[in-house]
């Protein structure tokens, strides 16, 4: 059974088991509180000598005491060493160890463990420590993607998982027990006194009352209705796969006429969260799901079997999915009282459209993946209606006035965004997008996948204007912030509160170095496998390039209020095993302190390969 954990896009609170039983200080109190990242340098004294330095950051709020061994590997050319020392809250410590690699040396690994001495530790190791070093590339290494390794050996790459004792004794906390009251049986050995009251089978007082399977048919029914019903569907079968028992599925149960699983509409929530979070509690016998909207309530069914009744989908359909029997055939429930809500403000999921339900049954779509846009200026100046021999100046041209042609079955020729011709008919398109789609809140104004953006005259006194030389490669950021202010005085008055935006990509990846986004601007930033590292966390200071991304999400983030953040889960162009978990789980979570607002994950569907990948995000 592959570990139940699904780190969901869902924040809950309420009463759930304490993880870090151990006593406060003794653990970090989240995994990401507690971080090691090592780098390695030459003596320049002692050619045969390479310096590792440890760096131990604890980001928690309590001190840490802290004891770190790596075992000896003659092969690296490592005796071995440990380290003991206590770290405070928003501090880090740091250790040096010494390798002297033998001539030859490929690659090896060194092992070791991290404990946190601590009240009711035991002093058990936490983690598992791995420090990989690799030995010095070829003379005639010519790979510029990645850094060629001169040294002796140089370390590569440091990772601190779980250890698998730790693991279990966390999941072990998470089970109910007896301290927190009597648990609701809701259906045991073929028989359950529960019914499944569902409001939305609610009819008018004129209309006759449908029964639940001529609701879940019923032609015309918007999405999000449709949806529900499946959760619904889910959830009487995943209850009656574990248990025997089918649970009716009515309108009502009136009070006094038995236990129920309330899933119901209510006007609003504790905190007014984000319309997709729900509360989920035990009332009595009953066990009510409330949200504000029939998303919230699917979260709220998908987040009862998954956090509570172990049922999961790690990948699409029956394949992936596993309901887990429980000892005689008994499912219950502990009292609980949860508010859960989505981490960001919108999300498309976590398949890029290949298994919607999918990723409807892991809550990883959030406000239905409203704010996304990509690649568009193919769609706004048509080249049957201004052909590049008639009119020239509307289009991208090089410093001799060629226009740049870039057509090919994946991007186009961009136009001139400086040509007064086509702000105007961009305008008005953006305008008719948002007329026929009332419910969009945003609209593309980003170039062409990698097309060249126009260097005419206009152009580049445009750039100057704002700082920006024909050299600097990548900082095309500031025009297209003018183009989208142009854009956005000439939307019609009821579609200024909504947003135009752009990717941090291709040529304009970087900040701007002078222009001011307006209130109603978007970015993206793309983690861009060509540009960036993908081996290690975007936050890891170990990776040159890396440290340049995170600038750039950062740089982003003090401009603009609505934060986007675009990553690839599953490879464009290498459809092998992709392993990037260790990447994932500090990444999402990284980028949402850096004050991001919302994500767009793009995965091709290849589960076999990444479908892991795709569970845990």
């Amino acid at each position: 059974m592959l570990n139940s954990w699904n780190a969901t896009l869902l924040l809950c609170f309420g009463l759930v088991p304490a993880i870090n039983a151990q006593g406060a200080g003794a653990l970090p109190a989240k995994f990401r509180d507690f971080k090691v990242y090592t780098t390695s340098t030459p003596d320049t004294a002692d050619a045969g000598r390479i310096v590792a330095t440890m760096r131990l950051l604890n980001s928690g709020a309590d001190a840490l005491n802290v004891e770190v061994s790596l075992s000896e590997n003659r092969a690296a050319g490592f005796a071995g060493k440990a380290f003991q020392g206590r770290i405070e809250a928003k501090k880090e410590a740091v250790w040096e160890f010494d390798l002297r690699p033998p001539d030859g040396l490929k690659y090896q690994l060194l092992h070791g463990a991290i404990t946190f001495a601590g009240a009711n530790t035991g002093a058990t190791p936490d983690r598992e420590l791995f420090v990989a070093v690799q030995g010095p590339d070829p003379v005639d290494f010519g790979d510029t993607r990645v850094e060629k390794i001169t040294a002796r050996g140089q370390v590569i790459g440091t990772h601190a998982p779980r250890t698998p004792q730790r693991v279990h004794s966390l999941v072990a906390a998470t089970k109910p027990s007896t301290s927190q009251g009597t648990p609701l049986v809701l259906a045991a050995g073929g028989s359950s006194k529960y019914q499944i009251a569902f409001d939305r089978l609610v009819s008018p007082p004129d209309a006759p009352q449908l029964t639940f399977e001529q609701y879940s048919s019923a032609a015309g029914r918007p999405a999000a209705e449709i949806e529900l019903a499946e959760a619904v569907g889910d959830l009487r079968r995943c209850v009656e796969v574990k248990s025997g028992a089918a649970l009716p599925v009515v309108s009502a149960v009136p009070a006094g006429a038995g236990p129920a699983i309330r899933v119901r509409i209510a006007p609003e929530l504790p905190g007014k969260p984000h319309p997709d979070s729900y509360r989920l509690r035990t009332e009595g016998d009953d066990v009510v799901i409330e949200a504000t909207t029939p998303e919230g309530l699917r979260n709220g069914i998908y987040g009862l079997l998954t956090d509570h009744l172990d049922c999961h989908w790690f990948m699409p359909k029956q394949l992936g999915e596993e309901i887990v029997i429980p000892p005689h055939r008994t499912v219950s429930l502990p009292p609980l009282d949860e508010t859960c809500g989505p981490s960001f403000s919108s999300s498309i999921g976590m398949s890029w459209g290949s298994a919607p339900r999918w990723d409807r049954q892991n809550r990883s779509v959030i406000n239905r993946g409203r704010m996304n846009f990509g690649h568009a200026w193919a769609g706004f100046i048509d080249l049957k209606l201004y052909p590049f021999d008639k009119f020239p100046d509307m289009w991208s041209r090089d410093r001799a006035g060629k226009i740049q042609v870039h057509d090919s079955s994946e991007t186009s020729t961009n136009f001139c965004s400086t040509s007064p011709e086509v702000i105007r008919i961009v305008a008005e398109k953006i305008n008719a997008q948002f007329d026929a789609s009332p419910d969009a809140i945003v609209a593309s104004l980003d170039p062409n996948d990698l097309a060249p953006l126009c260097q005419c005259d206009r152009c580049l006194a445009l750039d100057a204007s704002y700082g920006v030389t024909p050299q600097d490669d990548k900082q095309m950021a500031d025009r297209l912030l003018h183009l989208s202010k142009e854009i956005h005085v000439q939307l019609k008055p009821q579609h200024k509160e909504k947003y135009l935006g752009i990717l941090a990509y291709g040529f304009q990846t970087r900040p701007p170095k002078k222009a001011v986004p307006h209130p109603h601007h978007v970015t993206t930033v793309c983690d861009f496998p060509y540009y960036f590292d993908h081996t290690r966390p975007f936050n890891d200071p170990t990776s040159s390039y890396n440290r340049e991304f995170e600038s750039i999400v950062k740089g982003w983030g003090s401009k603009v209020k609505q934060l986007g953040f675009y990553d690839y889960y599953g490879h464009f162009d290498f459809f092998g095993p992709w392993g990037i978990v260790h990447k994932m789980r500090e990444d999402l979570p990284a980028f949402r302190d850096a004050g991001g607002t919302f994500i767009v994950i793009e995965s091709q569907p290849n589960f076999s390969m990444n479908g892991l990948n795709l569970y845990v995000a």
